[in-house]
């Protein structure tokens, strides 16, 4: 996004207040003030701009409300068209959440074949973290709907053959309760080391939020537990002086 306007410290900024209004949606969805500061921020963008911008915002406050109680989770689905999330590497940002959110309303297959389309793309520009966030969220999706008892497998095998060079497990992590179990019946000897690392920082994230990506009908005792301090200090300092 920053690469593609020419006010990079106006976007930069805009997107970093963006973050902060996302993380009150998730840890203050209940309130009046919730929705206030991020109808002020979706308005500040359509009115600074750059226009482009809007959606990917509005994507981001989306997967923040995954980790809460996804109401703006739900109404972002609903909002989406078609064209929205029409498959593609320029739109991969968008089409990414939605399937994140099919994955919580339980429309595997949708979530699935949306992947499908957009892996082979991405894959082809050279996406490595999008093909890697892509896989995994596949792998969840076939492991859900049961289709053979290894159709899984080799996509959560591949996420890991791509990271691995790198140390990389932020995205495995992030993915926290959904990929937990996964990760828990997989085994790679020759990167055994690789394997329990993204266990254990899978593990930190699926403690924090143990509903994340759970069925969006399996009631409140499969929410997560949000602390009311999940703000830290200097978040709370920025919003204030919003």
């Amino acid at each position: 996004i920053l690469m593609d306007t020419q006010n990079a410290e106006q976007v930069g900024l805009t997107l970093a207040t963006t973050v902060l209004a996302a993380r009150v949606v998730c840890t203050q969805a209940d309130l009046p003030l919730a929705v206030s500061i991020t109808s002020s921020i979706q308005d500040r963008i359509r009115e600074d701009g750059p226009a482009g911008l809007l959606p990917y915002a509005d994507a981001l406050m989306c997967r923040v409300s995954l980790l809460g109680d996804g109401a703006y989770a739900d109404t972002w689905y609903h909002q989406q068209t078609p064209e929205s999330v029409k498959p593609s590497v320029q739109n991969r940002y968008p089409c990414l959440t939605m399937a994140r959110c099919c994955i919580r309303r339980q429309e595997y297959q949708r979530a699935d074949t949306l992947l499908e389309w957009l892996t082979g793309p991405l894959k082809s520009e050279g996406r490595v973290l999008d093909v890697i966030e892509s896989l995994l969220l596949s792998a969840v999706c076939r492991r859900r709907m049961g289709i053979g008892e290894d159709a899984w497998r080799p996509l959560l095998a591949e996420a890991m053959e791509l990271a691995q060079p790198y140390g990389y497990t932020a995205l495995f992590a992030e993915l926290g309760a959904a990929l937990l179990p996964l990760l828990n019946e997989i085994s790679w000897p020759e990167q055994q080391e690789f394997l329990t690392r993204l266990r254990r920082d899978t593990q930190q994230q699926a403690q924090r939020y143990p509903g994340y990506l759970a069925p969006f009908n399996e009631g409140s005792a499969h929410s997560p537990s949000l602390p009311a301090d999940l703000l830290d200090e200097q978040e709370k300092a920025l919003f204030r002086s919003i």
